[in-house]
């Protein structure tokens, strides 16, 4: 019996790709924002309350990480 791997890879739909590219240009606008009004000060205070852009950010890159991301492999067994 012969194994064999053979590799597809396809793209997303049309809807997956649009909210993938939604999802990056709202962490990308996040970040410029983030960067933008960014006091850099060293305080605690100010330095713990910016985390929640960092944890947004995340989020939404790996979401659209998700969206994007395909691969199908598929065994033919004979």
């Amino acid at each position: 019996m012969q194994k064999r791997l053979v590799y597809i890879e396809r793209q997303n739909s049309l809807f997956f790709r649009v909210i993938a590219a939604l999802f990056f240009t709202i962490s990308i606008a996040l970040i410029i924002h983030f960067i933008l009004t960014m006091d850099f000060s060293l305080e605690k205070r100010h330095f713990y309350a910016h985390f929640d852009y960092f944890q947004i950010i995340f989020v939404l890159m790996f979401i659209g990480i998700y969206c994007c991301y395909t691969i199908n492999c598929h065994f033919d067994l004979e």
